[in-house]
């Protein structure tokens, strides 16, 4: 744990920021879009909307985040993210609320498999598998911890409190993020590593 926490800090605090928005996702915005007005019918295209532009998304990131530096594209990813969020929380009208949460989905559905690539690019053959296990279980705190804190807040604030918690964990990233701080000193021969398209859900398999 240490090894990994010291060598790739980014890639790990983007993984447990996607497992917050993906958990809290996937466990509360049926209850957020109830609760601004969708009717059930609604409800389903509001998450198939989502998902979907998620998986629309994986190519196209893959692609440029072989060309380009994953570290900016992740930071870039959360300042947008973080504006959606916020927008999100705003808007009360169906039309623009479904554009905007498929623009949501495109951005958080890619920040888990930035990060894994990243991450790889930063670890040696040898330990990918212990890095695959750190991986995953820093998501699976975050997917849990998301509901939890989420739901908490929606309970105080009402239901648009959902996007706030989740563009507040977007701007972590946006914080700490740099790619100026990502010296290549750990940097493997083989990167980067070509990217590996991954939702980042709660079911997801390891391989």
């Amino acid at each position: 744990i240490r090894l990994f926490v010291k060598r790739i800090p980014q890639a790990l605090s983007t993984i447990g920021v996607a497992g917050l928005l993906l958990g809290a996702f996937y466990g509360l915005a049926p209850a957020y879009a109830s609760s601004v007005g969708l009717d059930t019918e609604h409800v389903g295209v509001f998450m198939a909307i989502t998902i979907g532009a998620g998986l629309v998304a994986q190519w196209p990131a893959g692609w440029r985040s072989d060309r380009l530096d994953r570290s900016r594209m992740i930071q870039v990813n959360a300042i947008v993210l973080t504006t959606v969020s916020l927008l999100i929380a705003l808007v009360a009208w169906p039309q623009l609320l479904l554009l905007l949460t498929g623009i949501f989905g495109l951005l958080a559905f890619t920040l888990y498999p930035l990060a894994v690539a990243l991450a790889n690019d930063h670890v040696e053959q040898e330990e990918r598998v212990l890095l695959s296990a750190m991986l995953l279980v820093t998501f699976g705190l975050g997917a849990s911890a998301g509901p939890l804190l989420g739901s908490v807040l929606m309970k105080f604030g009402g239901a648009p409190m959902l996007y706030v918690f989740m563009a507040c964990s977007s701007l972590l990233l946006v914080i700490f993020v740099r790619p100026e701080r990502v010296t290549g000193e750990h940097l493997v021969d083989e990167a980067p590593i070509q990217f590996m398209p991954a939702a980042g859900n709660l079911a997801s398999s390891p391989l």
